[in-house]
């Protein structure tokens, strides 16, 4: 681009005088009417300085003339009475004593209203679980099952029974084992072979839940003590995952082993070393086990310096630490453990274990209600299964 200058650097008009030192130095006559048509010259005529409306538009860019409009028309009635020059320093100190004003005043509104507000994205406090539905009996073939859904969490339990020899170092006991299965459906995590680590954890979480004997009445498993016993398999299949997987695989274990049916032995003979054992063929003559006991998972996840239950999927992403604790409806805390990379202060982790506490009996509270009234509507109750 070609300079305005044709390549010569630019000067001041007023060449050496524009130096006090030079002008002290001495001046010949032409330089004083140089200088004195000069300080002429900066005198400003009653019709300046002009408003040129293009010059306006282009120094300012359109969200700046938007904001300024307001005072601009406020203060231009004014520049008549009080000169073109005051009315500028008014409206300049105006327009930002007006915005400190709002910075003060929307501060003390958050800190007011909203900086300790209990409320999450989906409109729930940090302690509210989301909506829950759990369906028993929906698997034909198996002893027992349950479909529990938590918002987008989708869990489907199936329990099947089966003879077997008790451990020696346990001989009046059954056995119970957990599979869980994470569908390459529920989220694009589980492709392949995202999901085993997933399940092993919530298998392993489950079993040292349930392997203490104040929780789950392995006894009522045994038939012949040291010989034969029944063996649960308990088979949770992961179908669709939005967070806060613990908490709803252990309350669709607890529904499943609620339903189990157990044939009743009708004779058992001892022929030297085999058993052999005679099960009631009528479907109704059964027993169902004592899950009363049972635990529930109950997940608090750590977000900034609060803990938060049933986290969607976007809250564990958020997260850095959770605390997974096993709860019965007698207050007794079978096991807890921790995920994720995080730590947490001694002071928090016991105030986060009573806060865990108090919803895990309300939790079990909550789920024997439901269960106990699906029980006593037998077989008017409406079957929805999976058309839901």
């Amino acid at each position: 681009m070609a300079s305005d200058t044709g390549g010569v650097k630019p000067f001041a008009i007023q060449g050496r005088l524009a130096r006090e030192r030079e002008r002290l130095l001495g001046m010949t006559e032409k330089e004083r009417a140089w200088r004195r048509q000069w300080l002429k010259d900066q005198e400003l005529s009653r019709n300046e300085p002009r408003y040129v409306p293009e010059y306006y538009t282009e120094r300012y860019n359109p969200i700046r003339r938007a904001y300024k409009m307001p005072l601009d028309m406020a203060f231009k009635p004014l520049a008549p009475v009080l000169g073109a020059e005051r009315t500028a320093v008014i409206r300049w100190f105006t327009g930002k004593f007006l915005m400190i004003g709002f910075a003060i005043y929307a501060t003390a509104y958050y800190f007011k209203y909203n900086a300790h507000e209990d409320f999450r994205c989906d409109g729930r406090t940090r302690l509210d679980y989301r909506p829950m539905e759990v369906e028993t009996d929906v698997v034909s073939h198996a002893s027992g099952s349950a479909r529990l859904r938590l918002a987008n969490t989708d869990i489907l339990v199936g329990v099947k029974t089966e003879i077997d020899t008790p451990y020696p170092e346990r001989p009046r006991e059954g056995k119970i084992e957990f599979f869980v299965d994470c569908s390459a459906n529920a989220t694009p995590a589980f492709e392949g072979r995202g999901g085993e680590e997933l399940g092993t954890e919530i298998s392993n979480s489950l079993a040292t839940s349930y392997q203490s004997s104040q929780t789950f009445d392995l006894t009522a498993l045994c038939i012949l003590p040291g010989r034969q016993c029944w063996k649960l398999y308990v088979d949770i299949l992961i179908l669709e995952c939005g967070g806060n997987l613990f908490d709803a695989v252990s309350l669709a274990v607890k529904a499943a082993l609620h339903n189990v049916r157990i044939p009743k032995v009708k004779a058992a003979s001892l022929d030297g070393g085999t058993v052999d054992l005679q099960l009631s063929d009528d479907p109704f003559d059964c027993y169902h086990l004592d899950v009363s006991a049972a635990p529930c998972l109950v997940t608090l996840c750590k977000i900034g310096d609060h803990c938060v239950v049933d986290p969607t999927a976007e809250e564990e992403m958020c997260s850095n630490a959770s605390v997974v604790m096993a709860i019965t409806e007698k207050s007794l805390v079978t096991s807890v453990f921790k995920t994720g990379v995080g730590s947490f202060h001694p002071q928090t982790l016991l105030d986060i274990l009573k806060v865990g506490l108090a919803i895990g009996l309300n939790l079990n509270k909550a789920l024997k209600a439901a269960l106990l009234e699906e029980r006593e509507q037998g077989h008017v109750k409406e079957c929805c299964g999976f058309l839901k």
